[in-house]
């Protein structure tokens, strides 16, 4: 009897310095080590609901007009530029007037649309909306 209650005396010890030392670790962890926090990068879009500045449109001149809201460095614009060529043909098919407003120069845009195959639509540039960080516009 005094053999088992031995060992299992020494088993119970063993068990008390493992938790022990691993309690310790993760203190030293918590305490030397602190868990770095990653920011997500800054995103380029307009906030939720930010008016576009286009100034100097006669809306009244067009019946239905569509406004594509785009970036010359956001790569999902330029991956989809495919899709846009869809609506642009179906658009002009339609009759519906195109405006595509990006926050960079006109020039530099225009060139950046012929680029992607997407020559022909008015450009308007808006920088109010270049540095804001969310999502969705409403014209």
């Amino acid at each position: 009897m005094y053999r088992f209650s031995g060992k299992l005396e020494a088993i119970a010890n063993i068990a008390v310095i493992v938790v022990a030392v691993l309690f310790g670790l993760v203190l030293i962890q918590k305490s030397f080590f602190p868990k770095r926090v990653v920011e997500p990068p800054m995103r380029l879009q307009p906030a939720a609901g930010t008016k576009l500045d286009l100034s100097g449109e006669d809306w009244s001149k067009q019946t239905k007009t569509l406004i594509l809201a785009l970036q010359t460095t956001c790569h999902f614009c330029n991956e989809s530029a495919p899709f846009y060529k869809r609506i642009v043909d179906e658009a002009r098919d339609k009759n519906i007037k195109l405006v595509a407003v990006l926050p960079s120069a006109v020039e530099e845009s225009e060139a950046h649309l012929r680029q992607l195959g997407l020559g022909g639509i008015e450009v308007k540039s808006s920088h109010r909306w270049a540095g804001s960080t969310s999502a969705a516009l409403r014209p």
